[in-house]
């Protein structure tokens, strides 16, 4: 019976890793997207998807290369074995990856709108942020699960926090921009347009460091 027990119960994450991970996952995310904003073309608007190119190609390698590293040496309290350039390059990939997805879903959502004659602009305003984030979160993901599983078990629960973690908070980030955006343009200095955005970035790696926070623990030696 106490073997059973055992076996059920809930666990959590030890606060000795849940302050660092939330830490680093808050503090990251918000350097990682003003980095990025700055990359766009216009220069102010954090929605990466629609705010410039360049922050879409640069997104893998800064997420990857700044993030990656820090949750890396977090989760080796968990999975010692994990190598912190593996993680970097799974971030990377993963970001790429949801890229290549992106724009196949771009020409099919296009696509979809032509023959039900659909105001294209309309509808992209509204899902393109959530279509892109889920995308990121699930390529992301995939990519760590496969860096995971020569390590530990736990890998269903640890892909499910990514996507949901990441997705809630990339659809909070843009959220709260529209509804600080209109402020935020009467704004004299361009600092606070840049602290704001720090803001939702660290708002998103809230997020993400929270719901993910609840799969650490399941992460297992094989």
């Amino acid at each position: 019976m106490k073997k059973a027990i055992a076996i059920g119960e809930e666990r959590s994450l030890p606060l000795a890793m849940l302050w660092p991970w939330l830490g680093v996952n808050t503090l990251g995310f918000a350097v990682v997207t003003t980095i990025l904003i700055q990359i766009a073309a216009d220069g102010m608007a954090p929605d990466i998807v629609g705010g410039g190119i360049e922050a879409l190609w640069f997104s893998g390698v800064v997420v990857g290369g700044l993030v990656g590293p820090m949750q890396a040496l977090i989760l080796r309290g968990q999975v010692p074995r994990l190598r912190i350039w593996q993680w970097m390059l799974a971030s990377m990939i993963g970001g790429y990856l949801a890229i290549v997805l992106w724009a196949i879903v771009a020409v099919a959502i296009s696509s979809m709108m032509t023959l039900l004659e659909v105001p294209m602009p309309m509808l992209m305003g509204e899902v393109q942020p959530s279509v892109y984030g889920a995308l990121v979160a699930a390529s992301v993901g995939l990519c760590q699960v496969l860096v995971l599983a020569r390590h530990v078990r736990g890998l269903c629960r640890w892909w499910v926090a990514n996507v949901i973690g990441r997705s809630l908070g990339w659809v909070s980030a843009q959220l709260l921009w529209t509804l600080v955006a209109a402020r935020v343009s009467t704004f004299p200095s361009s600092f606070w347009h840049f602290l704001i955005v720090a803001l939702l970035g660290s708002v998103g790696g809230l997020i993400y460091g929270g719901v993910t926070a609840t799969a650490i623990p399941r992460l297992t030696p094989r």
